[in-house]
């Protein structure tokens, strides 16, 4: 990050040629964020942009950066704009986060900065912060990609990543780069303090447009210009600039830099664009972005040490302070949690008796926790493959055949237990009713 803390380095060049976010980043950010949206803190904020998508949305927002030269252009987006008052800019790290009063931030949120921090010390404080069952996002995008041009994206890759001579792969600042193309794997919220943790990423693919692995798609529609000018963003060009003062881009009257030997091999690699002579600047692509959102909740482990001995003392039928092993799974449910059969029969066989409390709390903060429940639209989706004409209702018998045939198998028990909180007079059943009923309850 210490690229961007540099005179080289020009702020409103990043601006003007960095991608935006998509809508789909900011949607699922609040879907995700439950509570009061009072107070939000964003962290390596660069020129502002979320910060100012966001301000709408939070009442106060706290916008930090290291580089004088972000803050500087941040404040510059802002000046005479009265929308964007309940914003306040500051030059501070993320791992100081001194000035911020414990327990008062709704939201703390990262674009494209978190493989900077170091987070033996940001997660400290993240948790002094941030409020209980506040949100800690962060998100990012890498390696952008020619859709529908292979030939391009692969020399592209070459001129950023080789370490061959003149390449620009010796000059990223690691280990950040290097987290930043693992998508975040290695950032993982503490168990003991974060729970929640939603991980959503987008690998894309030339074959075309949101053809890639994911659910997060950052693409956008630019012309060669802007594809050059943005390579001279990256940090890893501004410091391959630095090591080779004599090697001056075409624009600026020199031979050429090595943006320039990239454009050069790219255009002999691409007929259509070297067709276009010297106008192929104009020339128009789809640009593709891998990206990656992490997103987590702060546990409320007073509230939750409360209410598990709530429900564990109403399982407690003997009041021996213990409950029957047969009840296991009801009472993690009551607990909030989602445990398959098949892990409550693992639970079942590994604990062997009934339990105490202290037990139980080993259980509920077993390494990786119980699945999330999911969205109804989800479960839907599964129903669709035997809905043919997708009237949105299955037969009763057939899904009965569903529930104790495949999965994760119900006894006929079980299924009949289940009917009783929808309408099967009928003899079919809308299928959307009845997950949204089971996840209600």
């Amino acid at each position: 990050m210490a690229t961007f803390a540099k005179s080289s380095f020009s702020a409103s060049s990043y601006a003007t040629f960095r991608p935006t976010y998509s809508q789909t980043f900011y949607n699922t950010l609040l879907r995700y964020h439950h509570g009061p949206t009072n107070s939000l803190v964003e962290l390596g904020t660069g020129h502002g942009l979320i910060a100012r998508r966001l301000s709408p949305t939070f009442k106060h927002v706290v916008a930090t950066d290291p580089s004088p030269s972000m803050i500087k252009q941040a404040r510059s987006s802002i000046a005479d704009r009265p929308e964007f008052s309940n914003i306040e800019f500051r030059q501070a790290s993320a791992e100081s986060l001194a000035d911020i009063p414990s327990g008062s931030v709704d939201a703390v949120i990262a674009g494209q900065a978190a493989h900077w921090f170091d987070f033996a010390k940001v997660w400290p404080e993240l948790s002094r912060v941030v409020r209980k069952e506040g949100t800690v996002a962060f998100w990012g995008y890498k390696d952008n990609i020619f859709v529908e041009h292979p030939k391009a994206t692969a020399i592209l890759d070459r001129y950023c990543y080789s370490i061959e001579e003149g390449m620009m792969g010796p000059y990223w600042e690691q280990p950040g780069r290097n987290k930043l193309r693992d998508l975040y794997r290695e950032i993982v919220p503490p168990a003991e303090g974060w729970e929640g943790v939603e991980r959503k990423e987008y690998e894309p693919a030339t074959t075309g447009k949101q053809k890639g692995k994911g659910e997060v798609v950052m693409a956008k529609r630019m012309t060669l210009r802007d594809v050059e000018g943005y390579t001279r963003t990256f940090s890893a060009f501004i410091n391959w600039a630095e090591a080779n003062p004599d090697k001056k881009a075409r624009h600026e009257g020199g031979e050429g830099d090595v943006v320039d030997d990239l454009f050069d091999d790219m255009l002999a690699a691409e007929p259509k664009w070297k067709e276009a002579g010297e106008n192929w600047r104009d020339i128009e692509v789809e640009m593709e972005w891998g990206s990656v959102m992490l997103m987590a909740r702060k546990k409320n482990l007073i509230m939750a040490s409360t209410n598990y001995k709530e429900a564990f003392a109403l399982f407690d039928k003997r009041g021996n302070q213990r409950v029957a092993i047969d009840s296991l799974g009801d009472l993690l449910r009551a607990c909030g949690q989602n445990p398959t059969l098949s892990e409550i029969r693992d639970l079942e066989k590994n604990v062997g008796s009934d339990f105490d409390f202290e037990t139980f709390s080993k259980i509920l903060n077993r390494p990786g926790g119980f699945r999330d429940p999911g969205e109804p639209e989800e479960y839907c989706r599964g129903f669709q493959v035997f809905d043919k004409d997708m009237t949105g209702f299955i037969g009763v018998g057939q899904l009965r055949y569903i529930l104790t045939n495949l999965g994760e198998k119900m006894s006929d028990e079980e299924v009949d237990e289940l009917l009783k909180a929808v309408d099967t007079s009928s003899g079919e059943i809308n299928y959307t009713d009845l997950v949204r009923t089971v996840l209600a309850n």
